[in-house]
């Protein structure tokens, strides 16, 4: 904001006319008068992004010598809009004019005549009336149309405005009063002007914002008052008083009105379907008792954790039935390998593991129930037998198997061969303990000369996880196929030899159960070893 001195004048510029007034009373007194307000664009690019500014000129309470001004007077019986011209030389009379409407054309700023009272007939102090349009024309020079000059009314607005004459459109002819020293002299008829064609103003090279003139000329401490105002408070909301609020609370209910739907008479028994139970979440409790279970079985804790919260992920949102038990065990049977038989005709099955696992039980179990249920013919053959095969001979001696024990592997192998076509072949193996390695690697030479189909390693359900595990690793050289669990009725944790199974990639291939022979093995089945699991 820079003002300038201008003809007794000074401009200031900035974003609002509120940052402007201060500056204005501080360098022209509290009595400064506003003379001309005009808005303005500035920076941008191409005209566009340009920011307004206000430019206000102002002057000191005194009016600079041979300059038009513009008073408002608030004494006036015209009210606050009207405005005077004073007279000076070679300038207008005062005029009063209505600034609330806006100026466009000479018609605009003169208003309609108002009859005077008749002045006696000889009255001192009058003089001869002077029209208005002589007084215009004696200030602004001849007021002939001419193709190079503007016109009367354009004239008057840059008189007004302290601008140079625009082009403005033609007016009509209007009536001028006529103006005296005397107010009492009645107003004449002007003659009217020629109208002129309007003149177009060329397009803008860019574009910005309107630059407005006011003719308003307002005092500094008028201008504050706009903007110290103080809104007007609101309504204060009306208060019921205190009793009436507690008479409407406290005033007996309408026998007649019905009463509300949720009020349910005493002794009355309303039906209701029973809720299904809500699904399994994350953090059910029935979530940590099954978990917990499955830990029981023999699972570890970190396979039973992620199979509850598998099936609580996964399969409760899309089951039937949302039942928690149901799930997992279905999740832990799809976990469970297990082994298939392929193929028909004769095939050689042989087992190994340590003393005391069940082995030579497996042997006749399995040899039994071919020979009750299998068109094809049964025998036993036993490797290196401490006893030369009688423990075997007495668990098949009610079913009449005949069994072969053979000292070596050569005959073992003959003996095999001659009934390999023909006939199951069960295999029954000396017992190795898994950490005696170099009996271990004689066996599985052995094994390799018998080209056995089928070598299953039998684990017993009641040793611990690293026993089991040292059991697989102990017959790895036989290249077992499959595990058989044994002693699986004597402890309900059967997880152990379960998990191994997940653990190591061999499939379960058998379940073996009790004393009996005839009944006591099955294949493995991951349902209901699940079931087992959960139960």
């Amino acid at each position: 904001m820079n003002p300038h001195a201008e003809n007794g004048t000074k401009t200031y510029r900035g974003r609002a006319l509120a940052e402007v007034l201060p500056r204005i009373r501080e360098e022209l007194g509290e009595d400064a008068v506003i003379v001309a307000q005009r808005e303005d664009a500035e920076g941008g690019v191409g005209g566009f992004f340009a920011k307004r500014v206000v430019e206000v000129e102002a002057r000191a309470g005194g009016a600079p010598a041979g300059a038009p001004t513009i008073d408002v007077r608030a004494d006036e019986p015209a009210g606050p809009g009207a405005l005077d011209l004073p007279a000076q030389a070679g300038h207008l009379p005062s005029l009063p004019v209505d600034v609330a409407a806006p100026i466009d054309t000479a018609a605009d700023l003169v208003a309609e005549p108002t009859p005077a009272p008749a002045e006696e007939p000889g009255a001192a102090g009058s003089e001869a009336p002077v029209s208005l349009a002589a007084e215009l024309v004696a200030a602004v020079g001849d007021a002939s149309p001419d193709a190079d000059e503007p016109t009367f009314e354009e004239h008057l607005k840059a008189l007004l405005r302290g601008a140079g004459a625009p082009a403005a459109p033609a007016s009509p002819p209007v009536v001028v009063p006529q103006v005296t020293e005397d107010p009492r002299e009645q107003p004449v008829a002007a003659e009217p002007k020629p109208a002129r064609p309007p003149q177009v103003a060329p397009a803008p090279e860019a574009a910005t914002f309107p630059t407005r003139r006011t003719p308003e000329i307002l005092p500094v401490a008028d201008i504050n008052l706009l903007f110290e105002t103080e809104p007007e408070p609101a309504p204060a909301a009306e208060v019921a008083p205190v009793a009436e609020v507690e008479a409407e609370i406290l005033a007996p209910a309408d026998p007649a009105s019905p009463a509300p739907a949720d009020v349910i008479e005493p002794g009355v028994e309303i039906a209701t379907a029973p809720r299904p139970a809500p699904p399994a979440t994350l953090a059910d409790p029935r979530r940590l008792e099954v978990r917990d279970g499955l830990v029981e079985s023999g699972l570890t804790q970190r396979l039973a954790s992620s199979l509850v919260e598998e099936t609580v992920t996964h399969l409760v949102p899309l089951a039937r039935d949302p039942s928690l038990v149901p799930l997992v065990q279905k999740a832990l049977a799809s976990r469970i390998p297990t082994h298939a038989v392929r193929g028909a005709g004769g095939r050689v099955v042989g087992f190994v593991g340590p003393g005391g696992s069940g082995k030579t039980r497996c042997v006749a179990r399995l040899a039994t129930a071919y020979a009750r249920r299998s068109p094809l013919p049964v025998a036993c053959v036993t490797l290196r037998s401490e006893d030369g095969g009688a423990e075997l001979r007495g668990l098949l001696a009610p079913v009449g198997i005949p069994i072969h024990a053979e000292p070596d592997a050569e005959s073992a192998a003959q003996r095999i061969a001659e009934l390999r076509d023909e006939a199951i072949v069960v295999l029954d193996t000396p017992g190795v303990s898994p950490r005696a390695e170099a009996e271990q690697r004689v066996l599985a030479v052995e094994l390799a000369q018998l080209h056995a189909d089928e070598i299953h390693v039998t684990v017993p359900a009641t040793v611990g996880p690293r026993a089991a595990r040292e059991i697989v690793a102990g017959a790895r050289g036989a290249k077992p196929c499959a595990i058989a669990i044994t002693h699986a009725d004597e402890t309900a944790a059967l997880g152990t030899v379960v998990e191994l199974a997940m653990d190591t990639g061999l499939p379960l291939s058998y379940v073996g159960r009790g004393h009996r022979v005839d009944v006591g093995l099955r294949p493995a089945d991951a349902t209901e070893l699940a079931m087992a699991l959960t139960s």
